[in-house]
């Protein structure tokens, strides 16, 4: 199942500076998630967390991707909550790399 992860144009309270500060985007691919939570996790719908808080892991996959003109196909993202960050695939450049952290 391939999943519009989103894009520039359908993000909705971006102000104007901002928008002319990113450059267009835009993901499809598959995505996965599991946490602590009951299922199905609270915080699909805007709940809060079963516990109070919530550890969880998103892995996702981005068939197609661009950022700006920076391509993004291929390429994996692995998000860990409750840690600072996110986990790159190692494969992505650097300029991927912060592609991704700003979509």
């Amino acid at each position: 199942m391939t999943i519009p992860f989103g894009n520039m144009a359908s993000s909705s309270n971006v102000s104007e500076a901002t928008e002319k500060s990113i450059p267009n985007w835009k993901v499809t691919g598959d995505r996965f998630d599991v946490c602590k939570c009951n299922v199905p996790c609270p915080c699909t719908f805007a709940q809060a967390p079963t516990y109070g808080d919530c550890d969880g892991v998103l892995a996702y996959h981005i068939k197609n991707g661009i950022y700006g003109q920076t391509q993004l196909d291929g390429l994996n993202v692995l998000v860990l909550s409750y840690f600072k960050g996110t986990i790159w695939e190692t494969k992505a450049t650097e300029e991927q790399r912060e592609a991704l952290h700003m979509i």
